[in-house]
C-alpha cells in the first residue's frame, strides 16, 4: 500500500467545473451528451475519489507492517528512520545502543549496573560476618541508651529535691537578709548621730583652741611686762614698810 499526496492533476478532470457548460446536449453542439444518470456520476467523481484515499490513509494507520503509516512517519531520531524503524528497534534492544542516560548509552549502563551487582553479590558474604558485629554493637548500645534513660530519671528526681531543698534556703536566706537589712539601717542611723557628734565637737575643740592661743598670747604679754617693769636685777628694791608695821 502507497500512500501520497492528493495533486492538483489527480483532481483535474473530476471536478464539476471541468464538465462542458451544457453536459448533456449532444456533442455537435459542444456538449457531453451525457444522461442523466451520467450527470450525478460526474457530481460523484470527485468525493468517490476523495474517499478512497481516506479509507486507504485509515488501513494504513491500522496496519502495523511497511504497509502501515509507521513505516512513512519519520522518527526524528535518525536519518532515514521512521516511526517502524524505531519502534523495531524498542523491541530489538538496539535501542538501548543510541539511548543515552546522563550522557551514556543505555546498553553501556546497563552493563556497569550489571558489574557492580555482581561485585555486590561476591562481597554480601563477606560483609555478613562484619553486618553481625554491627548488630551486636548496636545492641549494646541500645542497652547503654536505657540504662542512660535510667539515670537521667534519678537524676531528675535528684535534682528536682535539690531544687525544693535550695528554694527553702533561699526564701531563708531572704528573711534573714530582711532583718540585716534593718539593722544595717540603725547602724546607720547612729553612726550618722555620732558623726555629727564628732563634727560638733570638732567645731569647739577649733573654737577651745583658738581661746587657748589668745590666752597664751595675753600671758606672753603680761610676763614680757613684768620683765620690763622689773629691769635687769641691780635696781630691785624692797620696800618692807616700817617698824610700825611689823609684827
Amino acid at each position: 500500500m502507497t500512500l501520497k499526496r492528493i495533486t492538483d492533476a489527480d483532481i483535474a478532470g473530476l471536478g464539476v467545473s471541468s464538465l462542458p457548460s451544457r453536459p448533456t446536449a449532444p456533442r455537435s453542439f459542444g456538449g457531453a451528451g451525457y444522461t442523466a444518470k451520467e450527470m450525478k456520476a460526474a457530481f460523484d467523481r470527485l468525493p468517490l475519489f476523495i474517499i478512497s484515499r481516506l479509507n486507504l490513509l485509515i488501513e494504513a494507520i491500522g496496519t502495523a507492517g511497511e504497509e502501515g503509516v509507521s513505516a512513512l512517519i519519520p522518527s526524528g531520531v535518525r536519518d532515514g528512520q521512521s516511526l517502524r524503524d524505531l519502534l523495531l528497534d524498542v523491541t530489538s534492544g538496539e535501542l538501548a545502543d543510541y539511548l543515552y542516560v546522563l550522557g551514556t548509552p543505555l546498553s553501556e549502563a546497563i552493563a556497569s549496573l550489571r558489574s557492580d551487582v555482581t561485585k555486590l553479590e561476591s562481597g554480601a558474604s563477606h560483609s555478613a560476618g562484619e553486618l553481625g558485629g554491627t548488630l551486636n554493637k548496636i545492641e549494646a548500645l541500645e542497652a547503654l541508651i536505657e540504662d542512660a534513660r535510667i539515670e537521667d530519671a534519678r537524676l531528675g528526681t535528684e535534682l528536682s529535691t535539690l531544687r525544693a531543698a535550695t528554694d527553702a534556703a533561699v526564701a531563708t536566706l531572704s528573711d534573714r537578709c530582711e532583718d540585716t537589712d534593718e539593722s544595717v539601717a540603725a547602724l546607720e542611723e547612729r553612726i550618722a548621730l555620732i558623726s555629727s557628734e564628732v563634727k560638733s565637737l570638732d567645731s569647739g575643740l577649733g573654737t577651745l583652741g583658738a581661746s587657748l592661743t589668745s590666752l597664751g598670747e595675753e600671758i606672753y604679754a603680761e610676763i614680757e611686762s613684768l620683765r620690763t617693769g622689773v629691769g635687769d636685777g641691780d635696781n630691785i628694791i624692797i620696800d618692807c614698810g616700817g617698824p610700825e608695821g611689823l609684827l
